[in-house]
């Protein structure tokens, strides 16, 4: 089975800057046809078209992902600076909101309040050594 030809450079360019600008890719087969007899062309085959538009889709998806750390420092930054701005006035509401939501975003918070643990059934106390018992092993038994 043969490899596909990777697209013209220029084509995937092309192709990149009309998906942004809104075209579907039935409008951008279409034009690459008409558009490429009137520049004195060879119009691109429709593999090559067809490659073109999952490159050009690859590169978009790429260039829209968010950096999750860049992210998050930018977001701990403009909160640690609500909160010390919020200090520095003297405004307790606010710098509680913004270390509230410092929390949120190290998840350093409860979703929900926490409830006691229940005790465990059938667990036996451990024994406790009598005082002035110097063996840190008293209570302890070797099985096997």
């Amino acid at each position: 089975m043969k490899t596909p030809k990777p697209p013209p450079a220029g084509l995937v360019d092309n192709v990149v800057l009309l998906l942004v600008a809104g075209h579907t890719p039935d409008q951008i087969k279409t034009a690459a046809a008409a558009q490429a007899p009137a520049a004195g062309k060879k119009p691109p085959t429709p593999a090559a078209l067809e490659a073109a538009l999952v490159e050009a889709r690859r590169r978009l998806a790429l260039a829209a992902e968010v950096d999750q750390v860049e992210a998050l420092g930018l977001a701990r930054r403009r909160l640690a600076e609500v909160y010390r701005k919020a200090l520095s006035e003297d405004d307790m509401r606010s710098a509680l909101a913004a270390l509230r939501e410092l929390h949120k975003l190290e998840r350093l918070h409860t979703a929900a309040p926490r409830r006691p643990a229940r005790p465990a059934e059938n667990v036996e106390p451990v024994p406790t050594p009598p005082p002035g018992d110097p063996d840190p092993l008293h209570g302890l038994r070797i099985t096997g």
